[in-house]
């Protein structure tokens, strides 16, 4: 068996981490584990601008990032989509939501940016994208349900990205329906929320109250069988997981009280 030691600042850590208007963000990525990606984004001070200016990398978590590019080198026109905005420091958040209170006020502003430390934007691990056009709009871009924009949400899913915000269900996520808005989960995450057609917030919920180390969630994916449960944070340094020396061994916290484990294994 292989042992792993859980902390208190690892449950807060991971690809799977809650940050929503009920959680706070405990801590941002440092520089090192951020990558940049070529964006072509205008200056949000100036509102709706072309988007063909010449403008500043974006940064993403490096598996985000490396995921991100995997999967618009898929798309049959990968130019027709553009990387508006990745990770936002708490300074750069703060700026953005006092400016769209005092340009499109407050219920603007608390359905579609999120408080300051409570955005996902401050993870790494989320990514906003337009459709290219001449203009767009730097806090609502256009991402439809078409064309490109809808072949890239298809095939989110296989690399580990899924839709955040989907409509219908702002009364769980807080958050109001934002089709460009897609957040790194990792495999086999992003499989089973789609398939489920489940938020972050509903698939931590449901592993939580129904799985266990004894009893998991079983899946299959191309190639894998994995076993998922979760494990509730005891509240000391010094906890360990052990687990079989066979299984390939993922963990993430939650950032809201515990960890979500995935063993993976070949299919026979």
């Amino acid at each position: 068996m292989r042992r792993y030691r859980l902390t208190e600042a690892g449950a807060r850590q991971g690809s799977l981490i809650l940050v929503s208007p009920q959680y706070a963000l405990d801590r941002e990525p440092a520089l090192e584990q951020l990558e940049a990606l070529p964006a072509e984004m205008p200056d949000s001070s100036a509102g709706q601008l072309p988007c063909h200016s010449a403008l500043p990398s974006i940064l993403l978590e490096r598996q985000a990032a490396a995921c991100l590019r995997a999967l618009l080198s898929r798309l049959s026109a990968p130019s027709g989509i553009l990387a508006v905005s990745g990770f936002r420091p708490l300074a750069e958040q703060t700026a953005l939501w006092d400016q769209s209170l005092e340009e499109n006020g407050s219920a603007y502003t608390q359905k579609f940016v999120a408080k300051p430390g409570h955005s996902e934007h401050q993870t790494g691990l989320a990514v906003d994208l337009a459709e290219r056009r001449d203009c767009l709009d730097p806090i609502c871009p256009a991402f439809p349900y078409t064309g490109v924009c809808q072949e890239f949400r298809e095939a989110a899913p296989s690399l580990g990205f899924v839709e955040r915000y989907p409509a219908g269900k702002e009364s769980i996520t807080g958050i109001g329906p934002e089709p460009w808005h897609f957040r790194y989960v990792g495999l086999p995450h992003s499989r089973i929320l789609t398939e489920q057609g489940m938020t972050l917030e509903e698939y931590l919920a449901f592993l939580r109250e129904a799985t266990s180390p004894s009893a998991p969630f079983r899946h299959r994916s191309p190639g894998w069988e994995e076993e998922i449960f979760y494990l509730p944070w005891q509240g000391q340094d010094g906890q360990h997981l052990a687990v079989p020396e066979e299984a390939d061994c993922r963990i993430s916290g939650t950032n809201e009280g515990g960890f979500v484990v995935c063993l993976r294994r070949k299919a026979p």
